[in-house]
């Protein structure tokens, strides 16, 4: 990196926000990382069903072997 680049990369991070925007900003990311972790726990895949229990397709049965017999 050349030092033209390095100078406008630190211009950057050389700006200042205010207490207010960092507060603002800070409580955003902490909405979306808690709503992202609500969501997860909400769309959790339904368990799988023990040997010997009736199923109709490979992926309900746990061991990913479907026997239509049981």
């Amino acid at each position: 990196m050349d030092s033209n680049r390095f100078d406008e990369l630190a211009r950057a991070f050389g700006t200042g926000r205010s207490r207010r925007q960092v507060l603002k900003t800070l409580a955003g990311g902490l909405a979306g990382a808690l709503a992202g972790a609500i969501g997860q726990g909400a769309s959790a895949a339904p368990r799988c069903k023990p040997f010997g229990r009736r199923c109709r397709a490979n992926g309900e049965c746990c061991d990913s072997y479907c026997d239509p017999t049981t």
